[in-house]
């Protein structure tokens, strides 16, 4: 059975499980600080995937790069900012 959550985006089982890690720092090297915390050979295991997206909400200042590591039914995620980070600057927006 997929899951589907929020935006109707399916998701393979329902027991999907995420982290999420903030590293603060420059939004432009998250992915290479993201990267080196991870082993080569964890991500050249067969049915990881690594995925970049870039987020941004209405009122979002900050750019929100995210990268993101899954095998499938587990996800870690990487992000520049806290969620108060970004609280903050949709609030400084209005």
């Amino acid at each position: 059975m997929n899951y589907r959550g929020r935006g109707e985006k399916r998701y393979p089982h329902e027991g999907w499980e995420h982290i999420e890690i903030v590293l603060p720092g420059e939004p432009e090297t998250l992915n290479a600080r993201a990267l080196a915390l991870l082993s080569d050979e964890g991500l050249s295991q067969p049915g990881i995937v690594v995925k970049t997206s870039s987020p941004q909400g209405e009122h979002e200042r900050l750019p929100n790069p995210t990268l993101a590591v899954t095998d499938g039914r587990v996800t870690v995620k990487f992000h520049p900012w806290s969620i108060e980070a970004i609280v903050a600057s949709e609030q400084a927006a209005h």
